[in-house]
């Protein structure tokens, strides 16, 4: 295969050992830059000014993976720095990241990944995870459904339109108190852990019985009222305690 020279390649860390120590490159190790990157293995993905399309190209032959490519997607230059050897998953990110920084997204259908603009992928069907789901440390395009327990879905809301990323979506079913996300799945991770963060039950009022041994239940309830006005309204009652020891005896 011809070596796309200046433009960039990825190598084996085993084969860029063995040229660092003087020895000779072998037809076998040209071979093995271009071949399939292997789990068990790792590489170093430098790659400076490659063609967008031939860059895609060339990682379906690395992944040996399907690729459906939409019209919309166009070239443009992509370089990345890779002096460290990384495994075939941290390349298959560094792709992701790649495509991301495009505005472009992957969507799997059956056997292939449509390559399409961001903007278009809610329109298409994508992996759905479920409140609790261990979403993937990517930049895949998903969706999460949040469901909120304690907190009003307005007050979120709000917090999530500033966060999420520039092609991301999010639809508030009010009547269940429920979020629709759909961004990339490191996004979403940021968001759900934000959302834990708040959807809490400290906010809510709660009712507390308290006992009085020394002094007029009904007096105490009228101060409270005095104190808090409207937002206690209702909420301090007097009753007569059930007859016990005091407290210590």
């Amino acid at each position: 295969k011809a070596s796309p020279g200046s433009q960039g390649g990825a190598e084996s860390a085993a084969a860029a050992d063995g040229a660092a120590t003087g020895s000779s490159t072998t037809a076998e190790d040209a071979e093995k830059k271009f071949s399939e990157f292997k789990s068990d293995e790792k590489y170093r993905i430098d790659y400076y000014d490659q063609d967008l399309i031939e860059f895609i190209k060339l990682m379906s032959e690395k992944f040996k993976v399907n690729f459906i490519m939409s019209d919309k997607i166009k070239g443009g230059k992509v370089t990345i720095v890779s002096p460290n050897a990384v495994t075939r998953e941290e390349a298959w990110q560094a792709f992701l990241s790649v495509l991301e920084s495009r505005d472009i997204a992957l969507v799997k259908v059956g056997k292939f990944y449509k390559i399409i603009a961001s903007k278009d992928a809610m329109a298409n069907p994508m992996k759905t995870y479920l409140e609790g789901g261990e979403t993937p440390a990517s930049d895949d395009m998903i969706t999460y459904i949040y469901k909120l327990k304690h907190i009003e879905t307005a007050d979120v809301d709000k917090i999530l339109q500033k966060i999420k990323g520039k092609n991301g979506d999010i639809i508030t079913f009010e009547p269940t108190s429920t979020f629709i996300i759909t961004d990339t799945s490191v996004n979403i991770r940021r968001m759900v852990k934000i959302i834990n963060e708040l959807d809490l039950p400290s906010g809510r009022d709660a009712i507390h019985v308290i006992d009085i041994y020394y002094a007029d239940a009904q007096e105490i309830a009228d101060k409270l009222q005095t104190i808090f006005g409207d937002k206690g309204k209702g909420a301090a009652t007097a009753r007569k305690p059930t007859p016990r020891g005091r407290p210590g005896a």
